[in-house]
């Protein structure tokens, strides 16, 4: 995920909301150290669509990585998950995952 914001703030992210800091997400599945992953206008945004509908400007970003982890059920159905065991709170504040340092792009 990135999220961006016209305030020099050190973590962008912690403005996520109905109503805050637009932010755009990709599915990424086993990604490898020093991989590169872009956003751009195909990824889901919100409270904004696309990120193509962000005027052009200023504007300091932040990237994350939320990790989830793979549960196979007794039913034999396969899902996505935050780990609860680990003391995941939430996508925001989770435990297990990665925020870049916020700057300016």
């Amino acid at each position: 995920m990135v999220t961006r914001t016209v305030d020099k703030v050190p973590e962008p992210r912690l403005q996520i909301g109905r109503t805050g800091v637009p932010f755009f997400g990709r599915d990424v599945e086993r990604l490898q150290p020093e991989s590169i992953v872009s956003i751009d206008a195909s990824d889901l945004g919100t409270p904004i669509d696309s990120i193509a509908d962000i005027p052009a400007g200023d504007y300091f970003v932040q990237a994350m990585v939320v990790v989830y982890t793979e549960f196979h059920r007794a039913d034999g159905h396969v899902v996505w998950m935050h780990d609860r065991r680990s003391s995941v709170r939430s996508a925001r504040t989770a435990t297990s995952s990665r925020c870049s340092t916020s700057g300016p792009a």
